[in-house]
């Protein structure tokens, strides 16, 4: 999820392309900090992805907590006020954005040389309690 400005944004799933394509990655990006990038905090599970399978991938987000869920598996939670008031504040307008893309910005990942990737979305559900 990207917001109208950035920071803050919401990685539900991050998939870094290495050969074995076991790692989920969650990140949390947001604030600015003295060297002038943004902080991010994050997770990953190198069991959570099944290559092949259909997955079901939650973002559980309340004013008091995010919470990432695989599978119905928790995977990442965080609740400090300090770092939600990003992703809270009223012009923290945030909209689902679903794309693949390859970045190769580690090693072992993947450059734009031949890559051929997919991925299929069954359904995207969005809940609002009011």
């Amino acid at each position: 999820m990207n917001g109208t400005s950035w920071p803050p944004e919401i990685d539900v799933f991050e998939i870094d392309g290495r050969p074995d394509q076991s790692d989920q990655k969650i990140n949390l990006h947001y604030g600015v900090n003295e060297n002038s990038k943004h902080p991010s905090l994050g997770s990953w599970d190198g069991n959570a992805l099944r290559v092949g399978e259909w997955q079901e991938f939650v973002l559980d987000w309340t004013p008091d907590r995010i919470k990432m869920i695989t599978d119905g598996i928790t995977i990442f939670r965080l609740s400090n006020k300090k770092t939600l008031k990003w992703y809270n504040a009223d012009n923290a307008q945030m909209w689902i954005l679903i794309y693949q893309s390859v970045i190769g910005d580690e090693v072992g990942e993947p450059n734009a040389d031949g890559v051929i990737s997919s991925f299929d979305i069954d359904y995207v559900r969005v809940y609002k309690s009011e």
